[in-house]
């Protein structure tokens, strides 16, 4: 049986090494000791955001990393799914879909008005997944990035 729950400081070389995956299969140059550099605040801070996992027998199957903003155009705190990835034996199982539910009542929970997140050009599979479960294309919108340095 998969269940859902907040991440915890215990999951953290669990979580690696999904992000790990998930980095490979988006083409992403991460470090090891980057991706806990960038996990370990969001298992740490809730003002930040949060990470759930989902678990079949005890082992970690997926992740949703979720991050806070907030918009004046949308009146309210909003949420980003910064990351959300399932491992290969477990996908088109629900469990991705499990996340998502978890993730939206989670945002929803901590008082977000909106949950937002982006999918690759290419990537035809996740968006029909998230338009299914009522995501919309803003596309009077283009996203743009500036990396600042740290």
């Amino acid at each position: 049986m998969t269940t859902i729950h907040r991440a915890h400081l215990s999951d953290i070389e669990n979580l690696k090494l999904l992000c790990a995956a998930y980095h490979s299969h988006e083409g992403l140059a991460l470090t090891d000791a980057e991706r806990e550099h960038a996990l370990l605040p969001l298992l740490r801070d809730d003002s930040l955001g949060g990470i759930l996992v989902s678990r079949q027998n005890h082992a970690i199957t997926g992740y949703v990393a979720i991050c806070f903003g907030y918009s004046i155009e949308l009146k309210g705190k909003e949420a980003f799914i910064d990351e959300l990835f399932v491992a290969q034996e477990w996908r088109r199982k629900g469990t991705g879909a499990a996340l998502l539910e978890a993730a939206i009542a989670f945002v929803s929970d901590l008082g977000a008005v909106a949950l937002h997140m982006e999918v690759s050009h290419g990537n035809l599979a996740a968006k029909e997944f998230y338009l299914k479960h009522e995501f919309e294309a803003r596309d009077q919108y283009f996203l743009m990035t500036r990396a600042l340095s740290s």
